[in-house]
């Protein structure tokens, strides 16, 4: 038998030594094996990692013939492995060499060469005692079964295989043989665990890997999710913020997944199914605003695909924005800068992906804007950092705005936005306190991090500023867009006493409705909400974009990128409170509200922002 008449086996079947007699040269057996493996009219052996802008179909066809080649040529290699002299009996390897060190070194070579060959050569190879360790990370799934199978085709009998430290470093992804029913599965899947982690993540406080009831509340829907689909395995993930020491990161991340494990099987889901992994650090941007949201674990199915580039156009913004356009908070306030600025200007072209709060699904439209040749991608929220730096560097024509942030990261074509929501906190917590009869107030936050959680910190230090003794609820709810659980949060205030309520975020038209059925006061953030409660909002701090946004597109009318961080105040006008009309606002109260105002816009008072 030869290379020419060897029968492959099936793709993904394990590759066997016959145990055949060598060829009088085995290097340049190994070399023969890889110029036909790798040679002018081939298909490369290592298949491209399952990321865009390639198919599912795509991938499957490539990863087949892939898949066909290797297992024909080491197929063949097997045949012919084993070393001249060598005498196998009983599982035990011999050699006329006598030293059984120069073979481990000679097996060591020919696997090295052979991943090498297939593009794999970051992968470390030691062996020793009988067992041929790889260690390492790979992209994909796809990279790991071709890794696997290669060097198992080198080994003599006596000598196992241990493939434990090698690991999948982007993301678990299914095999590209499955079928378009499997991978069409395989996307609703990932779609559905999307959906029940992204509005409230599985974030843990610093430290810590012990699970929350909130935790348990998030893993009793993904339980339902993943037995729903049975047949589907599921990598749960673990990653840290920056801090600390690498290795004591990782194995905290480690014991966050194996948290989540254990926490899934108790509710009946097939622990065969479930693989965990500790990805620590390896993702920390060292960001002080993200460092919160870096704290999670992620439960990971597959990888979609993105749209292919498209020929660019006149000036074109792209907005990718976490929560509906009309959402009288967060996204309005910047859907609404963008076309103020593009009527402004003329010339400009506008779209909005809303909607899209899971992150992952945000970087896919983040970057299919770069690829269609946008010249400014706005990535409206600061849950959307992790997945951005890469996306920016792989785009270094494109112009980029992230927010509510400050980092650039030093890259130039990176600009940072954020608002000092801080100040308008100020003043409404202030006015809120005038006005609550109970002297309560509750405040129904997201995540403690970035616009929210300084809008939050001055809210409160409004409120106390005019008399200490008050009662300032905070609870932060985990969540940008649960809006059952801003109604749960603001209704447990209400029970404690709260009078006036204030929020943050796009789910806080949940924590509205509940202040407008008991007859409770409101402050609104980000965008005007006095038309979700007419008799109830008293005043909203209206975040006006566009101030930020003018510097931005003057510098891409100049030809510039300077990877500015800006940021939207009470001073520059990008902040303003704005008092609800049907609102009977009592003189007294707004003439100390607009005399704050003047304090901050003149640098007289200096508003907290935690």
């Amino acid at each position: 038998m030869d290379a020419a008449t060897a029968k492959a086996p099936a793709t993904g079947e394990p590759l066997v030594p016959t145990g055949a007699p060598a060829s009088a040269d085995e290097d340049t057996e190994i070399d023969d094996l890889i110029d036909a493996l790798t040679g002018a009219g081939t298909v490369p052996l290592k298949p491209n990692p399952v990321r865009a802008p390639m198919s599912w179909r795509t991938v499957a066809t490539a990863v087949g013939v892939v898949g066909i080649l290797l297992s024909v040529g080491l197929s063949w290699l097997a045949f012919n492995r084993t070393s001249p002299g060598t005498d196998v009996e009983a599982g035990a390897t011999s050699t006329t060499t006598g030293a059984e060190g120069d073979v481990n070194d000679d097996l060591e070579a020919d696997i090295r060469a052979v991943l090498t060959a297939v593009g794999l050569d970051s992968i470390e190879v030691e062996v020793a005692d009988g067992v041929a360790h790889l260690r390492g990370s790979v992209p994909t799934v796809a990279d790991l079964d071709t890794a696997t199978r290669a060097a198992q085709a080198l080994l003599p009998e006596g000598v196992t295989l241990d493939s434990s430290a090698l690991t999948v470093g982007d993301a678990t992804v299914l095999a590209a043989s499955t079928t378009p029913e499997q991978q069409a599965r395989a996307t609703a899947f990932q779609a559905e665990l999307n959906r029940i982690l992204a509005s409230t993540p599985l974030i843990f406080d610093v430290g810590a890997s012990e699970l929350t009831p909130l935790h348990q509340r998030i893993l009793n829907s993904a339980a339902l999710a993943v037995n729903a689909y049975p047949e589907l395995p599921v990598t749960i993930v673990g990653y840290t913020d920056g801090q600390g020491d690498p290795e004591a990161n990782r194995q905290l991340s480690l014991q966050r997944s194996e948290a989540v494990k254990a926490y899934l099987q108790g509710q009946g889901v097939d622990g065969a199914r479930l693989t965990v992994e500790a990805r620590g650090e390896g993702t920390s941007s060292g960001s002080a605003d993200l460092a919160s949201l870096e704290r999670r674990v992620e439960l990971e199915v597959a990888m979609p695909g993105t749209t292919p580039p498209a020929d660019a156009g006149k000036l074109r913004i792209g907005v990718v924005a976490p929560s509906a356009s009309n959402d009288m908070a967060f996204t309005q306030s910047m859907v609404d800068a963008v076309n103020l600025l593009a009527s402004e200007r003329g010339n400009v072209e506008v779209d909005v992906s809303d909607k899209l709060f899971v992150p992952a699904e945000a970087a896919t439209a983040v970057r299919r804007y770069a690829d269609e040749g946008y010249d400014l991608v706005i990535a409206h929220g600061v849950e959307f950092g992790p997945e951005l730096t890469k996306i920016v560097k792989d785009h270094p024509g494109t112009t980029f705005a992230w927010g509510t942030a400050v980092d650039t990261f030093g890259l130039p074509n990176l600009y940072a936005y954020d608002a000092a929501a801080e100040q308008g906190g100020y003043v409404m917590g202030a006015m809120s306190q005038m006005l609550s009869a109970h002297q309560v107030i509750g405040v129904v936050g997201p995540l403690e991090v970035g616009d929210a959680k300084r809008y939050v910190t001055g809210f409160e230090a409004g409120a106390k500023s005019v008399a200490p003794t008050t009662t300032v609820l905070v609870d932060y709810t985990g969540s940008f867009g649960d809006i059952a659980l801003a109604a749960e949060t603001a209704t447990k205030d209400i029970s404690l006493g709260a009078d006036v309520l204030t929020g943050t975020g796009e789910m806080v038209v949940g924590a509205i409705s509940v202040a407008q059925a008991n007859g409770a006061l409101w402050f609104g953030t980000q965008a005007s909400q006095a038309s979700l409660a007419p008799q109830n909002v008293v005043a909203s701090q209206i975040y006006r974009w566009e101030v930020v946004l003018r510097p931005i597109v003057a510098d891409l009318d100049a030809n510039v990128q300077q990877g500015r961080s800006l940021v939207a105040d009470m001073a520059n006008g990008g902040l303003v409170i704005e008092h609800n009309p049907g609102y009977a606002l009592a003189p007294e109260i707004k003439a100390r509200a607009d005399e704050l105002v003047n304090q901050i816009v003149t640098g007289a008072l200096i508003a907290p922002k935690g």
